[in-house]
């Protein structure tokens, strides 16, 4: 039986996974946590984003940097021919779009959107897209045959993959509903609700998830050398 332990890299591989997904879920978390602490009250902003002009400006800004510095050094697998984006390019571009949406903030509630704020929804909306091109094109990858996967009881690899495509699919209905928000028809019914930031948080979550169930923190395989 071979030992995990003469393989540092996919020791390394894991944990960074999981600091990846631990961060992205506890964003929203501690952001707004700390807010309504400072604030003496629970109260939410319009979007995750607003909390940029909140006393949790430094930590939100913290924050995604640290996502993004870990997505740039996560290299994952090489790229194959059918791909488009490799892992390493996939997390870098993420990284990118992460820094712009913490450096180029949105406008603060009620005041005029410029060319800043409008840099911020276009980051936004690319990082998004980027983590759901994670979970539908890169986590599914394996090196074996499915066919052979269904008949190996130790391997949840095919759980795992049912689970990053439905985490992308979330990502991807979030984005659809964000995008939604500025029509007239949606915008009169939902301008008094939670709308915005509830749906960030459900894209936010779902990246969070899929990124633990990378690190195999849920669903793992019984043989623990497959990281797949």
């Amino acid at each position: 039986m071979s030992n995990t332990r003469t393989k540092p890299e996919l020791i390394s591989y894991r944990q960074l996974r999981f600091i990846i997904g631990l961060t992205g879920f506890f964003l929203p978390v501690i952001i707004i946590l700390g807010n309504c602490i400072v604030k003496g009250r629970f109260l939410l902003e319009e979007s995750v984003s607003h909390y940029y002009h909140t006393a949790m400006g430094d930590v939100f800004v913290g924050l995604l940097c640290t996502v993004a510095i870990f997505l740039f050094t996560y290299k994952g697998h090489e790229k194959e021919e059918d791909e488009i984006l490799s892992d390493s390019v996939t997390g870098n571009l993420a990284c990118i779009f992460a820094l712009g949406v913490a450096f180029f903030p949105t406008a603060e509630t009620g005041a005029v959107q410029s060319t800043i704020s409008w840099i911020h929804y276009i980051c936004a909306g690319l990082f998004f897209c980027s983590l759901a091109y994670f979970c539908l094109s890169q986590f599914i990858k394996s090196s074996e045959d499915e066919t052979k996967l269904e008949h190996d009881p130790k391997n949840r690899k095919l759980l795992r993959n049912l689970i990053y495509r439905i985490c992308g699919y979330i990502i991807l209905f979030a984005i659809l509903m964000l995008l939604l928000y500025n029509a007239p028809a949606i915008n009169d019914l939902v301008k008094e609700t939670h709308y915005f930031i509830a749906f960030e948080i459900l894209a936010l979550w779902a990246f969070a998830f899929s990124w633990l169930v990378k690190a195999e923190v849920f669903f793992p395989d019984s043989d623990t050398e497959n990281l797949a």
